[in-house]
């Protein structure tokens, strides 16, 4: 399933509940357009991360809530946006050391796909 992570990727926060909802339609209208008119889904992870940014956010989980999304949101991570491009040992040590202290049942693993990111590529298989 593809996820919506808005047209933007603002992490600022400051355009405000419904300017923040067009940015995620905006998102999905580009992915309509790649994946085909029959893609719709309501599956969203705020930029950033929304757990980590208390209550400042709660307007916008509304919104995204009433406007039917679920959100999903990373409790592990890798890394690899640290540094130029982290090796995959240092990779697979943070996601061990991370995920032994997670709290939660499950694992949602923040990677990021960026061009200079060749290591966290190589690291994928392992990962998964």
């Amino acid at each position: 399933m593809v996820g919506n992570h808005t047209y933007s990727h603002s992490i600022s926060y400051n355009e405000g509940a419904e300017n923040f909802l067009d940015d995620v339609q905006r998102c999905n209208q580009v992915l309509k357009s790649i994946l085909g008119d029959q893609y719709s889904s309501k599956l969203m992870r705020f930029p950033g991360g929304y757990l980590g940014h208390g209550n400042r956010l709660v307007p916008y989980r509304d919104a995204v809530v009433k406007a039917g999304y679920t959100y999903v949101d990373w409790n592990d991570e890798t890394g690899d946006a640290e540094g130029s491009n982290p090796a995959v040992p240092v990779l697979m040590n943070n996601l061990k050391v991370n995920t032994a202290s997670a709290s939660s049942d499950s694992v949602v693993v923040l990677m990021h796909n960026a061009g200079p990111k060749k290591n966290t590529v190589q690291a994928l298989p392992e990962v998964i």
